[in-house]
């Protein structure tokens, strides 16, 4: 999950918030593919097979990262994520998931996005403030 891109700009490496918004337009990118590809939304089984499966590796990933010994999440941060990508995974695990169930997985995805991107402004003050800045 804390990849830097290869063709990262100049500067970039400098921002401390910028992993946190990849992060976070990762899990927005698969809410959104989620959401299309609801039945209500006229997508096909094979569709929406797809977007889960895209969502479930997502949390694969987040599962490893929370769970290496390298993570700089407190405890019971990681214990969330850990436990949010057990459920994605059982939710994940049917042929073609009922709609409440993908409902359910795109608001885990939002709010951990909206986690991130709160955790992001506040690693940004931080390092305003410790900069005299």
């Amino acid at each position: 999950m804390n990849e830097q891109p290869q063709n990262a700009e100049a500067g970039e490496a400098d921002d401390p918030g910028r992993i946190g918004e990849e992060q976070a337009e990762a899990i927005a990118r698969c809410a959104l593919a989620l959401d299309q590809a609801k039945p209500s939304m006229g997508a096909d089984d094979e569709t929406l097979r797809k977007a889960v499966r895209d969502n479930a590796d997502l949390w694969g990933r987040i599962r490893t990262y929370a769970g290496g010994d390298d993570c700089p999440l407190s405890q019971s941060m990681r214990d969330n994520l850990l436990r949010l990508a057990d459920y994605v995974d059982r939710l994940s695990r049917t042929e073609t998931p009922a709609e409440k169930d993908v409902e359910s997985l795109i608001g885990i995805n939002l709010q951990i996005c909206e986690g991130l991107l709160e955790g992001v402004e506040a690693v940004r003050l931080r390092a305003r403030l410790s900069s005299g800045g």
